[in-house]
């Protein structure tokens, strides 16, 4: 309970936190995350790849609190038997092409985190961000369902 009540919180915080862009360096505040986590991380063995990280104009705060998100997400829903391996990186979206409803005028990076846990089925990308939805309901996964609603929110 007190889990569900602790990211209720930090989901609702989220509406009082102002955003407060930068020119940031992803990679160090990636690794200052990590860092944060290393004892979860060196726990399950995850390894953890960072490719190319491009800088960009973001709150460093709320940056931090995505990765942290992310990260937390796919070490929780890994394949129990496999050690997890995780990807960050970044790309120019007009190399990929991939950003619905975009500006043609304005540049776009995409930030993607890629994980070999147990996935998702297509149909189900857009629920998983919903608040308090959650695609693995046996217990075998522990979570509250709130952690990709703040990915969204941010």
């Amino acid at each position: 309970m007190k889990l569900l009540t602790d990211d209720i919180n930090r989901y609702l915080q989220l509406y009082d936190i102002g955003v407060h862009k930068a020119l940031i360096d992803p990679g160090k505040i990636i690794q200052s995350t990590l860092s944060v986590m290393s004892k979860k991380i060196n726990e399950t063995n995850a390894t953890i790849e960072l490719g190319s990280l491009i800088p960009l104009q973001a709150d460093p705060l709320l940056f931090s609190i995505l990765i942290t998100n992310l990260v937390d997400n796919a070490i929780k829903f890994r394949k129990l038997v496999v050690a997890p391996v995780i990807k960050i990186r970044s790309s120019h979206a007009d190399e990929i092409n991939a950003v619905p409803g975009a500006s043609r005028d304005t540049p776009y990076l995409i930030i993607t985190v890629s994980d070999n846990g147990i996935g998702f089925r297509e149909e189900e990308a857009e629920t998983i961000f919903e608040l308090f939805f959650q695609l693995n309901t046996t217990g075998t996964y522990k979570g509250s369902g709130i952690g990709l609603a703040i990915c969204k929110k941010i």
